[in-house]
């Protein structure tokens, strides 16, 4: 046993040999630079922590290296431009999003969150007579629906007529739930076109700014599968650019047309999405659609759901609410949609 005499000199011999180790251990390992995952041969850059965004390089002290800063933020400018031209590769972006724009979450959200209220809840869902914009008052309106429906293979003309937004029934069955679970995943919505109508295009899309929870919503990705009329993308990108609820918004060209189904495959590619939703051009959401999807793939992750598909009659436009349906493919792969009839729902 150590006399106490003993004892103080023993202890303040160790208390500096643990300093030394110490400062002998923060000055030559990782955790002094915070690069620990560098190289031997690479260079370490000393950052300083820069308070205000007004200072001057020059005026940072003698520490902070900015020959080595430069190299580094000319290699990372490298590596971005053969990012961008990988990107080139797949596909190009038309319309006003510029294929090297990079924008993450945050800078989205608070970029198209509060562009979200600019249209006023009533100017959301106009009402809309069909029956009156339907009237054909002369002979060569009559030869334009004609022209359009052989176009598009619909009423074209009375499209047109009803504009980019129009109120449609709340088809939802009384017994659908108005609260879901939170959160839910976030969706990349990836709508595929060819040779569209624009006002059918811009009436879709807005009718999933309107009637979707936009926190909901990672991005909205149009895809050109290599029209040959481009009046959609045309209408469509000059549209965004007057609308700023249309920040989500991306627009997407193919290579050349792929079809129906790589074309989506080329977008979901491109989604950065937590789930993929992909919906054909001519179609119009209703109120809470999307809220029961993300809630049946959040409680479990390998379901491929599909909701009930609403009918828009062809030539008269109105919606038309579809029964309680199950769907499936028979033994040809046709898929094949019947009327549950009278099941109980749990």
């Amino acid at each position: 046993m150590f006399g106490r005499r003993k004892v103080a000199p023993l202890c303040a011999v160790l208390g500096v040999w643990a300093l030394l180790t110490l400062y002998f251990f923060c000055q030559s390992g990782p955790l002094s630079t915070g690069h620990s995952l560098l190289k031997d041969d690479e260079p370490v850059v000393k950052v300083p922590f820069v308070n205000s965004p007004h200072i001057k390089l020059q005026d940072i002290n003698n520490d902070f290296n900015v020959d080595e800063y430069k190299k580094v933020e000319n290699d990372f400018d490298d590596h971005k431009v053969r990012h961008d031209e990988d990107m080139r590769e797949l596909g190009k972006v038309v319309g006003d999003v510029k294929e090297d724009e990079v924008e993450n979450d945050d800078q989205q959200r608070d970029r198209v969150m509060p562009a979200a209220v600019i249209v006023p809840i009533e100017d959301r869902e106009p009402v809309v007579d069909l029956d009156k914009l339907a009237v054909i008052s002369s002979p060569e309106e009559e030869q334009q629906k004609k022209e359009l429906f052989e176009k598009y293979q619909f009423n074209g003309l009375l499209s047109d007529r009803i504009g980019y937004r129009r109120k449609i029934p709340d088809s939802r069955n009384a017994q659908c739930p108005h609260s879901f679970l939170s959160p839910l995943p976030r969706a990349s919505i990836i709508v595929c076109y060819f040779n569209e109508s624009p006002s059918v295009l811009i009436r879709m899309v807005n009718s999933i700014l309107d009637r979707t929870p936009l926190d909901l919503i990672q991005e909205i990705l149009l895809i050109d599968d290599g029209s040959e009329w481009p009046e959609a993308s045309l209408q469509a990108s000059d549209y965004q650019r007057q609308h700023p609820q249309w920040g989500m918004v991306k627009f997407l060209q193919t290579p050349s047309n792929l079809g129906l189904i790589r074309a989506k495959v080329f977008g979901a590619r491109k989604a950065r999405g937590e789930v993929l939703v992909f919906l054909d051009s001519h179609c119009e959401v209703n109120q809470e659609w999307l809220q029961p999807l993300l809630e049946r793939i959040k409680e479990k992750r390998e379901r491929v759901v599909c909701p009930i598909i609403d009918i828009i009659d062809l030539d008269t436009m109105k919606y038309v609410e579809s029964p309680v349906c199950k769907g499936g493919l028979n033994w040809g792969l046709t898929f094949k949609v019947r009327s549950v009839g009278n099941l109980s729902f749990e």
